[in-house]
């Protein structure tokens, strides 16, 4: 696949919020490093591919707000060498019943999926299942179920994975040898 944008960065200025947590979730799972200077987060991705999704999740707290508006709670730009390629703003609505829109079961059961994949990835697949486990229990969209059910099977294979690596450890033997002088 072709590189359409090499060494990308993305760029967040929050308006009023503090952004915890950052995770790439696509093309793979990892937690970011993220350089905070001045009010400004940067990230650096990997080269876009042609064709290819990356998707970056961050969490935050939203500020109270009045019902039935909107507010701008970050800029953010997508770079690469100072060049700006793509600038949006980040906002929140504020309704009655933020229930009723699906997409919210989708961002969060991504942004679960991404920690307990992470967490997988660092070798506590027990703590990846607590994660999983309780944000499937609060997510009602299909489209959000899919991906916790998702995230559970990978979390699973992962644990019968390292059940196995752990019973070929336990089964390995050191041998130990002698050096004799003169030989």
């Amino acid at each position: 696949s072709q590189t359409v944008v090499a060494s990308p960065q993305v760029h967040i200025e929050p308006q009023g919020i503090e952004i915890g947590e950052i995770y790439r979730r696509q093309p793979q799972v990892q937690e970011v490093d993220v350089d905070r200077t001045g009010g400004r987060l940067t990230v650096g991705l990997p080269n876009l591919q042609n064709q290819q999704t990356q998707q970056l999740l961050f969490r935050f707290e939203a500020p109270s707000g009045e019902l039935n508006t909107q507010r701008t709670v970050a800029n953010i730009q997508v770079t690469q060498n100072n060049d700006i390629l793509q600038e949006m703003d980040l906002y929140v609505n504020y309704v009655p019943n933020a229930g009723q829109y699906a997409e919210n079961d989708v961002v969060r059961a991504r942004f679960a999926d991404a920690q307990a994949r992470h967490a997988a990835s660092t070798g506590d697949a027990d703590q990846a299942s607590t994660i999983i486990a309780g944000h499937g229990q609060t997510i009602a969209s299909q489209d959000g179920q899919t991906i916790i059910n998702q995230s559970q099977q990978q979390i699973e294979q992962l644990k019968q994975a390292d059940t196995v690596v752990g019973q070929f450890e336990n089964k390995s033997q050191v041998t130990k040898t002698k050096r004799h002088d003169g030989i």
